[in-house]
């Protein structure tokens, strides 16, 4: 058995509670927003309305997936 000390965390992390876990999941989130402003695309519909779907999806997923004052973030409470 080792002993961990609280300070020490076992996984990496970009930035302070942002690992690849969440880089994966603000990437999909990328991913289907770019694929939305595609097809957004198809129906001539504004530039910045389209820009809108490729940055607010991948944003809400970062603070989705940011830790709260308990250590949990929101994205794990609710799966």
């Amino acid at each position: 058995m080792y002993f961990v000390p609280k300070n020490v965390n076992a996984r990496f992390e970009i930035l302070p509670g942002f690992g690849l876990k969440e880089l994966f999941l603000c990437g999909t989130a990328l991913a289907i927003g770019g694929g939305l402003a595609l097809l957004l695309g198809v129906f001539e519909l504004p530039s910045p309305l389209r820009l809108a779907f490729v940055v607010v999806p991948p944003g809400i997923m970062f603070f989705i997936t940011q830790p709260v004052l308990t250590g949990d973030c929101l994205f794990d409470l609710l799966g």
